[in-house]
């Protein structure tokens, strides 16, 4: 999805000797943003040298995004071999859907895409025989997956969380014309908020009626005093429409939800703004 990232690994295996060319990414590659970019030796066999570069990528919007062909050189006492991976394309969703976890894959894990040589196949023949330098491996796009720590922490952040439930809550009340239908969105909403109330605030779940919620909320120093005020306004407004002999109608409800999604974007506890950093 657009809150997931895309790991990518380019391996490549030359002689000890031979000086690797690589390509100097900068802030994109196609259509991601390049989180990071870092590059490593790593122990081989005698004589060899196996280098690693990861790319983090994040996606900028949803749809069709394509990773372009990286190109790699290989000099070896004076004789040059030019590579590039093949390009790849990825389909980035807008949202997580509602059955997923942070297991989910955004694609399903690729192998090694083939290489494109250069016409001189000839040439990188005889190279590779005499042994005068070794390109053996090029492995791109080992594996394509997410980066489960961002996505536990998002499913953890009550605001991402209570956001998500608000826009369940919009949708249901798109599709209503009753007031019984609009009656459940409002309790959906009621609980949403709650539960929002218990993860970022610490107040419990459970207490209830809005009079013992009330002195809870008075005692939130963190936020200011007439956001304090609006949210035990909106709590009791909101007991109201669950609660009261005639179900609410839909733009009653509707403006109920405005009103907490206002309140969630103004009154972000620490813990969310340390999350989405």
């Amino acid at each position: 999805t657009v809150a997931d990232r895309v790991r990518l690994t380019l391996a490549y295996t030359t002689r000890t000797g031979a000086d690797l060319k690589l390509p100097d990414f900068g802030p994109t590659l196609g259509d991601f943003a390049i989180v990071s970019a870092d590059t490593h030796d790593h122990p081989s066999a005698a004589g060899q040298r196996e280098t690693r570069t990861v790319l983090v990528l994040e996606p900028f919007l949803a749809g069709d995004k394509s990773i372009p062909p990286i190109p790699v050189r290989a000099i070896d006492s004076g004789r040059t071999l030019s590579l590039q991976t093949e390009p790849a394309m990825l389909k980035v969703a807008a949202v997580a859907g509602a059955n997923s976890s942070d297991k989910t894959l955004l694609d399903p894990p690729k192998p090694p895409f083939a290489l494109s040589a250069p016409r001189e196949s000839n040439h990188i023949l005889i190279w590779t025989i005499t042994g005068c330098s070794t390109l053996a491996i090029l492995a791109a796009f080992g594996s394509i997956a997410l980066a489960n720590s961002r996505r536990v922490r998002r499913e953890a952040d009550p605001v991402f969380r209570v956001r998500r439930r608000f826009d369940q809550v919009r949708s249901a009340l798109a599709q209503s014309s009753t007031r019984s239908e609009a009656s459940a969105a409002a309790v959906d909403l009621f609980l949403a908020f709650a539960d929002y109330l218990h993860t970022a605030w610490s107040i419990p779940a459970d207490t209830q009626p809005h009079a013992r919620i009330a002195p809870l909320i008075a005692a939130l120093d963190s936020i200011p005093f007439e956001q304090r005020t609006e949210l035990s306004r909106l709590l009791a407004d909101l007991e109201r429409a669950r609660f009261a002999p005639d179900a609410p109608s839909v733009p009653i409800v509707q403006s109920l939800l405005d009103r907490a999604a206002a309140l969630v974007d103004r009154a972000i506890p620490p813990s969310s703004k340390e999350a989405t950093r």
